[in-house]
């Protein structure tokens, strides 16, 4: 990868912080976002930067596996560590979105999960979305909740924190950050999880069999076929 192609990656990530302050899904320093380079690195945003008004500066170069900064200046976001240990559990991560949507935060306040909404949309995007434990923000707790899960999930709720999406592209990563909010927000609007009218057996399998045709992650789906038929 040259020069002009990480130039590049620091337009998308500029471009996705901007998206996520628009849609108000981040608040002040909130959130924080990064890609995995091919040198066995990471560009991550810096501690105290605002998403929504990212320049050059506002991100540092990281090693993929002890977290020094190779290049930049200030230090990575406090998340640092839950960015790496995604990276490192699932080499097919290329970018993470991390934000705190006030409808999946609402959502977890509530008690409610997004681990069985019966919609298309959601089986394709995002499958059965885990509410990970609850971890100190800014501490490396965030890291150890996430390790079970980053392996076979493209999204992850954190206990009254916020949530983080994984993809192949910074706007891969966002359009499901995006994805994840719309349907909390319809979970939400709905009165929560009993009152959502259930999908029939033929329906979720439908579902499942199409999902698989177009390359979604199979565990992701399986699970959340199951989760709809309340096996699990």
């Amino acid at each position: 990868m040259n020069e002009a192609d990480v130039m590049q990656l620091h337009n998308d990530l500029i471009e996705v912080g901007q998206r996520l302050d628009e849609r108000q899904m981040i608040a002040g320093t909130g959130g924080n976002l990064s890609v995995r380079l091919p040198d066995d690195t990471i560009l991550i945003t810096r501690s105290g930067s605002m998403l929504g008004r990212l320049q050059m500066s506002d991100f540092v170069r990281v090693n993929l596996k002890d977290g020094s900064v190779s290049d930049g200046s200030g230090k990575p976001t406090s998340e640092l560590h839950t960015h790496l240990v995604a990276y490192q559990t699932n080499p097919n991560i290329t970018s993470i979105v991390h934000a705190h949507p006030n409808s999946c935060i609402a959502l977890m306040l509530r008690g409610w999960t997004l681990d069985a909404v019966p919609l298309a949309e959601a089986a394709y995007s995002l499958g059965s979305v885990p509410t990970c434990d609850f971890a100190v923000p800014g501490s490396d707790e965030g890291g150890e909740v996430i390790k079970k899960w980053a392996g076979s999930r493209y999204a992850l709720l954190l206990d009254r924190h916020g949530a983080f999406t994984f993809g192949n592209s910074p706007f891969d990563a966002l359009s499901r950050m995006e994805v994840l909010d719309a349907v909390a927000q319809i979970v939400l609007l709905a009165g929560g999880p009993a009152m959502l009218k259930p999908m029939h057996e033929d329906e979720v399998d439908r579902v499942v069999e199409n999902a698989l045709r177009y390359g979604v992650r199979g565990e992701m789906v399986t699970v959340w076929a199951e989760k709809v038929n309340g096996r699990l």
